[in-house]
């Protein structure tokens, strides 16, 4: 039985727009950040990742995607603090992606939880694992962009591993997944071709794994802003609402103020969310 696996957007992020890159040189402007997370919402992936690679979290441009967005997400690029960390998961974000900083990882953390800790690793250049993170991505830097498959030599932890740059088609992800890969993360094979998250899950699917369900490969558990994601998504769906993403956020918006609101953080939008839920008297689980 094939283990299901996390098929992982990565949008790039330089001034404002949504860029891709080849061997992290030469970044080519692709659409509207806001397009892509709106085309993702529709396309049957698992989680997203926004990555700032010009070093400046736009927290505005974060906050836009965060409202649209309504599938766990991480952001990562430029996070240089705490106060940049606290300011992010209060505009909605799942995860942090910590590349740089890495004495961050630790107080996150202790105040987070470990799965709200995402270490971003380039190889071959960079190999410094770091103790409290809930998972690892991992980026080829020389196979960024190219298109020719994924690294497949993929380092043994007991802490679930994306891997990140290379995929050009669905072959390749069913060789990362046989080879050990917790998530696959891919960019470019979304916007160069034809290929879509659906069809690479029909193809992992139809072609089966070769590999037991491990530690490694085992989804992790969700934080308290995942679980927002996820029921953000039910009531939408049970609501018939057109623009999912926004919904919570209008409701919390609405009784607590927009800036009381945003200091709340996933704490108000949990609580919007279940008052949502009982003016329309659905029956949901509590977390």
């Amino acid at each position: 039985m094939l283990c299901k696996i996390r098929i992982i957007p990565v949008l790039t992020v330089s001034d404002g727009k949504l860029v891709k890159t080849i061997q992290f040189q030469n970044p080519r402007n692709l659409n509207s950040p806001m397009a892509a997370v709106r085309l993702f919402n529709s396309r049957n992936v698992d989680e997203m990742v926004i990555l700032f690679i010009d070093g400046k979290i736009d927290f505005e441009l974060f906050d836009e995607i965060s409202r649209e967005c309504f599938m766990p997400l991480a952001v990562g690029g430029g996070i240089k603090t705490m106060e940049d960390v606290d300011r992010l998961f209060s505009l909605g974000a799942d995860k942090v992606v910590i590349r740089t900083h890495t004495e961050l990882c630790k107080p996150i953390a202790e105040k987070y939880g470990e799965q709200a800790v995402v270490q971003s690793l380039d190889i071959p250049r960079m190999y410094d694992f770091q103790p409290f993170v809930g998972e690892y991505l991992i980026t080829d830097t020389r196979l960024d962009g190219m298109m020719t498959g994924y690294n497949i030599v993929i380092p043994r932890s007991d802490v679930p591993i994306i891997v990140n740059g290379g995929a050009g088609k669905p072959e390749h992800f069913l060789e990362a997944y046989n080879a050990g890969a917790s998530a696959l993360a891919a960019s470019s094979i979304w916007f160069y071709t034809e290929t879509t998250p659906t069809m690479v899950k029909q193809y992992l699917h139809e072609h089966g794994g070769t590999r037991p369900v491990t530690n490694n490969n085992m989804k992790p558990k969700l934080g308290s802003g995942a679980r927002f994601a996820a029921l953000k998504k039910k009531l939408a769906k049970r609501s018939g609402v057109t623009n999912p993403g926004a919904l919570a956020a209008a409701i919390g918006r609405k009784k607590y103020g927009k800036k009381k609101f945003a200091a709340l953080g996933t704490k108000g939008r949990k609580q919007s969310s279940q008052d949502y839920a009982k003016s329309k008297k659905m029956k949901m689980k509590a977390y």
